[in-house]
């Protein structure tokens, strides 16, 4: 059975926000470069700044249009382009954490998925994001991908384990070194609050 799995379902607020945000910041840099016109290097400053919000507002256009489409045997990602990628040919998966404070209790996930030289790119603030995780998890398995350590531990976290990852790095995570206290359960609904990466 097919999934379908957007963005705005839990960040519509947030993607408004930064629309928002971007064109106030473009409309000042416009303002100041015109107020400020003569000067070079002020100029610059203010082209430099009018881009940064053009980047900002592509990035926010591509996450409010993005729409991830799974089901038993492909995933696709569909934004200005569509990329799609049969499980049984992933090569590479990667699970990251970035975080947003200095004590890793605040953050998020990217599931990174490449096949065939293609690469799809999801953050877990995305709907349902540990049905898509479990599935990377399991297409990692089948296909005897080699995951790093820093991606085992994240899906430990989740609690997406399997004996074989622990043979192919040599030996099984110890308690202290996996030692997460992420609720799978609890993931589903919210994304991952602690974790390393």
């Amino acid at each position: 059975m097919a999934t379908r799995h957007t963005y705005m379902t839990r960040m519509a607020r947030a993607i408004y926000r930064q629309y928002a945000l971007a064109l106030i910041g473009l409309l000042a840099c416009l303002f100041c470069l015109f107020w400020f016109n003569g000067d070079l290097l002020i100029d610059f400053i203010f082209i430099g700044f009018i881009g940064l919000c053009l980047v900002a507002a592509w990035r926010c256009f591509l996450r409010h249009r993005a729409v991830v489409t799974c089901d038993e045997y492909t995933i696709s990602l569909l934004d200005v382009g569509v990329v799609k990628l049969d499980w049984h040919k992933i090569d590479q998966v990667r699970l990251s954490f970035f975080s947003q404070r200095s004590d890793q209790r605040e953050g998020w996930m990217r599931l990174t998925l490449t096949a065939e030289k293609k690469t799809i790119k999801i953050d877990s603030q995305i709907e349902k994001f540990y049905t898509l995780a479990d599935r990377a998890a399991r297409a990692a398995k089948d296909n005897g991908v080699r995951l790093d350590e820093i991606s085992r531990l994240n899906f430990k976290a989740l609690g997406l384990s399997f004996p074989e990852w622990d043979q192919m790095a040599g030996g099984s995570l110890t308690p202290r070194r996996a030692g997460s206290r992420i609720n799978s359960d609890a993931y589903r609904r919210s994304p991952p609050r602690r974790r390393h990466g």
